[in-house]
């Protein structure tokens, strides 16, 4: 696009939302290089974990759980911590982004 999307965005509002906050947390957990091994710490985990109880407060997300188990019953689950579960696994764990390499990603 030839105009940006946003011209001023305050980020004293942005931290004031958990949502935004905990997203922003998990920016700095990433290698964006392939093949190097990634180690996720606990202080990682707990922000995986943060964002994830965050954003299942939110209408969106509480109406896709509500969605995905109408449109996928058995695949995913009605229990909403199960469902968290799924989400982190889907989101946060490593895998492989390069063959033969270890999970970075």
């Amino acid at each position: 696009a030839a105009d940006p999307l946003f011209t001023y965005v305050d980020t004293k509002l942005l931290f004031r939302r958990p949502t935004y906050r905990s997203f922003i947390a998990l920016l700095d957990n990433y290698t964006a290089q392939t093949g190097v091994s990634e180690s996720v710490t606990t202080h990682e985990k707990k922000e995986n974990w943060a964002f994830i109880n965050a954003i299942m407060q939110t209408g969106p997300m509480q109406f896709c759980h509500k969605y995905c188990c109408a449109n996928k019953p058995g695949k995913v689950p009605s229990d909403v911590g199960e469902f968290k579960k799924l989400l982190n696994r889907i989101w946060f764990d490593l895998y492989y982004r390069e063959r033969g390499g270890r999970p970075d990603s």
